[in-house]
């Protein structure tokens, strides 16, 4: 691999910008600020004036909750994209209401579609989203196709990962931002959770988001998994007696029956798991009640508004800087800034000796704050390993950081005591520029979001009143963090490995070197 080639980071300085394009751009604003720099299909950059109604979800329950909502309402289709499905509580709620829906319109005698595409990482085939789960879905008319499910053995092919996440009713009203399926998304867990963020979204935006999942869904890269027979003697060249009788065989012989028995073992598992997710029980009855309960009243106070000049801009499948957009339209987007960016990112990376973000305070005079994770909020200690040994390049030129203190929102409700004791981070993507503009991501600054995974972003300029909502919930957030100083520590005085054992700091500091080296992955 040729690392110069592909290590600009999020922060790295560019050397030139090329020449804006205007051609079939929506929006008078769209041709001198957000024109990418290229041609690109409708399913990649979307500019419009028309109005676009928006709610800003802020909160796990809440947004779980409008998921729900929007399945019961649906009409005709329900398109989903996620890098995570997990089959634990929020994974329960969602596929038992997908499957009720796939029901209800059979009984109706109506078409409907149901497709879910999940990115196969290796994790596709333990906790999340199985090969035994998608045949039992498929059953009912819910398809299921994996993103780049290729082996790890090829190295570079693997690492482009689908991060995105749709959710799309009707090819009408979607929802795109941080979360994926799994109870940390959705404050449902008991050990660690996820402050993050999510936009609803309904109008003619909503195209090109439903281009840009077709274009993944029949993607040379997308498929679906073999379908799973239960394993037969005859496979083994086995028979009954073989079978009964396996004490008292060679121990070669004795290894062939082990190795069937373990994998008809492992079918029944696996099919009984996929049967059991399907069926709703009484504790998911219990779940599900207080959602509902508590998620519409935080719906309610969510901001909403509407949005009269929106863009939407996402990566198109495959790897290269051909196949690259969401980064570029980030730059171009930090360029538009007069007065301050304030960016929230759980996973940031830096390379190169001197930050884009120290440049824009330097070049263009203004406020520049990010939000992310320390080690001890953090679940990804790689990312921390790269970013504290390095966040005085970012400090010492002015631009303010801050790092999660690892405790609750406490301005949110749970479903119980036990979730707000958890540690906590943030996990939101997005930024907000001067008093005007916001954006809502899955993409993480860093280099493995800029370089080599397919990321999606929604960006609205033009309505202060929702871009102060945005930027309230992000200083809510801050006011639980530790602002760190010019050389890169915190403020308070407190170790900028707070919170954490002195073995995994000895973690960190023996990742360290391997993760500036590896930096691109990250």
């Amino acid at each position: 691999m040729n690392k110069k080639k592909i290590i600009q980071s999020p922060f790295v300085v560019m050397g030139c910008m090329t020449t804006i394009l205007t051609a079939g751009l929506m929006g008078p604003n769209a041709m001198g600020l957000m024109a990418p720099s290229r041609v690109l299909p409708a399913s990649a950059f979307h500019a419009t004036n028309d109005a676009q109604e928006v709610q800003i979800l802020t909160t796990g329950l809440g947004s779980l909750e409008k998921r729900l909502q929007m399945i019961a309402d649906a009409k005709s289709s329900i398109d989903m994209e996620f890098f995570i499905y997990q089959t634990d509580q929020s994974g329960r709620i969602m596929t038992q209401a997908l499957l009720e829906k796939a029901k209800e319109m059979k009984a109706k005698g109506k078409p409907f579609s149901i497709r879910l595409l999940v990115d196969s990482k290796p994790s596709v085939f333990q906790t999340n989203l199985n090969a035994y789960y998608a045949q039992e879905l498929a059953k009912y008319g819910i398809e299921v196709r994996y993103y780049n499910n290729i082996s790890w053995l090829q190295v570079t092919a693997a690492q482009n990962r689908s991060h995105r996440k749709t959710f799309v009713i009707d090819g009408k009203e979607a929802i795109v931002g941080g979360r994926n399926i799994a109870d940390e998304y959705f404050n449902l867990s008991t050990t660690y959770n996820f402050m993050d963020r999510d936009v609803y979204l309904k109008g003619s935006l909503v195209s090109s988001i439903v281009k840009s999942f077709e274009s993944f869904w029949d993607s040379n890269r997308t498929s679906t998994l073999p379908e799973i027979h239960e394993p037969q003697l005859k496979d083994y060249k086995l028979t009954v007696s073989d079978v009964e009788n396996k004490d008292l065989m060679p121990a070669d012989d004795k290894k062939v029956v082990n190795a069937y028995l373990n994998d008809v073992q492992e079918y029944k598992d696996g099919l009984a798991a996929a049967k059991d997710l399907l069926k709703e029980n009484s504790a998911d009855r219990g779940v599900i009640e207080k959602v509902h309960h508590i998620g519409q009243q935080q719906l309610t106070e969510d901001p909403s508004g509407v949005c009269n000049e929106s863009y939407f801009f996402a990566d198109m499948p495959g790897s290269g800087e051909d196949k690259r957009v969401v980064f570029d339209q980030f730059l171009k987007l930090s360029a538009t800034a007069k007065k301050q960016i304030i960016i929230e990112s759980p996973y940031t990376v830096l390379t190169g000796s001197k930050p884009i973000f120290a440049s824009i305070v330097e070049k263009q005079k203004i406020d520049v704050q990010i939000l992310t994770n320390s080690l001890l909020s953090t679940d990804q200690i790689s990312t921390v390993a790269a970013f504290l040994p390095t966040v005085e390049a970012l400090t010492s030129s002015g631009v303010r950081v801050f790092i999660a203190d690892g405790t609750s929102p406490k301005w949110q409700k749970f479903l119980s005591p036990a979730v707000a004791q958890t540690k906590w981070g943030t996990h939101a993507k997005g930024a907000v520029i001067d008093d005007d503009t916001f954006e809502i991501s899955t993409f993480n600054m860093d280099p493995r979001s800029q370089n080599l995974n397919s990321e999606m972003a929604f960006v609205c300029r033009g309505n202060k009143e929702l871009t102060a909502a945005v930027r309230e919930d992000m200083m809510k957030r801050q006011k639980q963090m530790v602002e760190l100083d010019k050389t890169g520590h915190p403020k308070d005085g407190r170790s900028k490995y707070f919170g954490v054992s002195q073995g995994k700091q000895f973690f960190v500091h023996l990742a360290a070197p391997l993760a500036k080296i590896f930096d691109f992955w990250l």
